[in-house]
């Protein structure tokens, strides 16, 4: 996606995104074991967390997993990547 802002600053956002394949979108009902489950499927791709059509927030898995790895040092233990 930055390489194509760079090389087309002045494309619309529909000529460059793509539309979230099924793996992405997770209500917000859904338990945690899912949300990790569909991170494990999705590298670096966010999850989409909508409801009734409409888009709540978002997860990043390399944030999320910066953050528990901050929380694991700080504890004292390291997580593997």
């Amino acid at each position: 996606l930055e390489e194509a802002a760079r090389g087309r600053p002045d494309a619309a956002a529909r000529e460059i995104a793509s539309a979230p394949d099924e793996q992405q979108i997770l209500p917000p009902t859904a338990p945690a074991a899912e949300l990790v489950d569909r991170l494990s499927q999705l590298s670096d791709r966010l999850l989409l967390v909508v409801h009734d059509g409409a888009l709540l927030g978002t997860v990043d898995p390399r944030a999320l997993i910066a953050a528990l790895r901050q929380g694991e040092t700080e504890k004292g233990a390291v997580l593997e990547p």
